[in-house]
């Protein structure tokens, strides 16, 4: 898609968080993301990341995030999706 990006969840976790007028409470702002590919640059819309991202800091939780772009990147090959009756048994995955 040119418009979602599945990567590891730590990767931008720590980006989009800022303090609140209460230290305790943390408050996500996905738009303060965002992605270079190329030349294009492109601010992150929404962050979705895995159920168990932060339930546990070890590797039992989904390490995943998906970021949906604010507009779609132009210079980006969108590779197809396998489907299920596309995987043979034993054969190479490249």
């Amino acid at each position: 898609s040119r418009t979602r990006i599945l990567t590891a969840g730590h990767c931008i976790e720590q980006m989009g968080w800022r303090l609140s007028v209460n230290p305790q409470h943390l408050t996500y702002y996905p738009e303060t993301v965002s992605v270079i590919f190329g030349k294009e640059f492109v601010r992150a819309k929404a962050i979705t990341f895995a159920p168990t991202m932060f339930d546990s800091p070890d590797i039992l939780s989904e390490d995943l995030a998906l970021v949906e772009l604010s507009s779609p990147l132009k210079s980006v090959e969108v590779l197809p999706v396998a489907l299920k009756s596309d995987l043979v048994p034993g054969a190479e995955v490249l």
